[in-house]
């Protein structure tokens, strides 16, 4: 992968971070904006920046979507350290065995004994 080697965000762009975290913020204050899409729409906005500054090439490209995802990453950092929830999920409540109509049914069934009808 000697395509990756030396790919930094450009200086020019280091100012981006905090405006995609801005406009990123707005996004999510906007009613009909879905969340899914917030991390898309940075990720647009961010290649879009990178090719204006840097050029139309694999530098512009791979800077903006460094700047987007340094944006995304440090909001999610922000977003899990400030809540207090612990990240684990309780556990689900067993289900009652006599819940469903048929476990009641087949609690009343009784079996009758089979005669023995062979002769010897």
């Amino acid at each position: 992968m000697d395509f990756l080697n030396g790919v930094t965000l450009n200086s020019s762009l280091s100012t981006l971070v905090p405006c995609l975290l801005i406009v990123g913020y707005i996004f999510a204050q906007t009613p009909k904006f879905p969340d899914w899409a917030i991390p898309w729409a940075l990720m647009v906005i961010s290649i879009l920046a990178g090719g204006l500054c840097l050029g139309w090439n694999y530098e512009g490209l791979a800077n903006g979507i460094i700047a987007a995802g340094m944006a995304v990453f440090s909001h999610q950092v922000y977003k899990q350290s400030t809540t207090r929830d612990s990240g684990i999920a309780p556990a689900p409540a067993a289900p009652e065995a006599s819940s469903t109509p048929a476990m009641e049914a087949l609690k009343e069934a009784t079996v009758a004994p089979v005669e023995n009808t062979t002769s010897n």
